[in-house]
């Protein structure tokens, strides 16, 4: 059985761009994403021990996938994007499973900033930031200060395999502690640079064997969806708004969840 995620098409219906450039009339849009399995299934907000993350990778590592500005008589063109694609296998026998989902969306304004965003979301940040947490007596503050030594020691070698890292290992990273807290440092490290960080949507969810058959549903940020399960194999899919730059940006999303017999 496998879980698929993938983001299928954006349509802009504002974008701002660099203001000093007068003659550009294209946006260029990246993502970045975090998935965690939940330990408390019943608490949607519990620690998480396993986690995974990447990006996108269009015209990676420096690049995105670029967008025409919506003309007031004009709409936005919808985009199918199919990217990032996230799979990952769930085991043959469980009776319940909660991950949570963040997507990440940004402006790719600079070429060098672009490659250090995708460089901590690359699955190797993780897996540095468990090791600097736990050498660090899980102080937040020294494990930050040891990332971002090393990020600026070694962020160029991870951009030129990133396309590689976008897709972690199946087994993704394991802690003895909760590794919320350190996807989040991890967040807040790669917003203060200098790509444009637009939003960020957090999906929930949620897999119960029921008999011969699981039943899942997903849990969308607006809370359109996943209001009841759905049973059996199959897709859902998520529409969901982006809006930033105190709405002078805003796109819709459009996420497809997959469960997968093989």
């Amino acid at each position: 059985m496998f879980f698929y995620i993938t983001l299928h098409a954006i349509t802009p219906h504002a974008l701002e761009d660099n203001p000093h450039d007068l003659f550009d009339r294209r946006a260029e849009l990246y993502q970045t994403w975090v998935l965690t399995q939940l330990e408390d299934a019943e608490n949607l907000d519990s620690s998480a021990k396993w986690g995974r993350q990447g990006f996108s990778t269009r015209h990676a590592p420096d690049g995105a996938t670029s967008f025409r500005k919506p003309d007031e008589d004009k709409p936005g063109e919808r985009v199918r994007v199919i990217d990032p694609q996230i799979t990952f296998a769930l085991p043959e026998k469980l009776t319940k499973r909660t991950y949570r989902f963040d997507a990440h969306y940004w402006e790719s304004d600079n070429g060098n900033a672009t490659k250090k965003v995708r460089a901590l979301f690359a699955d190797p940040t993780l897996r540095y930031m468990v090791k600097a947490w736990e050498a660090a007596s899980e102080d937040h503050d020294k494990a930050r200060k040891h990332l971002l030594e090393w990020i600026d020691d070694n962020w160029k070698n991870i951009a030129e395999g990133l396309v590689a890292y976008a897709v972690p290992a199946a087994g993704g990273v394991v802690s003895r502690y909760n590794i919320l807290e350190l996807v989040e440092a991890i967040v807040k490290l790669a917003a203060s640079g200098a790509d444009d960080y637009h939003q960020h949507h957090r999906f929930i969810f949620q897999i119960i064997q029921d008999g011969d058959a699981p039943k899942w549903r997903v849990i969308s940020p607006s809370g359109d969806n996943g209001t009841a399960f759905k049973k059996g194999y199959g897709t859902q899919k998520v529409v969901e708004t982006v809006r930033a730059d105190a709405g002078d940006t805003r796109y819709d999303v459009e996420w497809r969840f997959r469960l997968l017999e093989s």
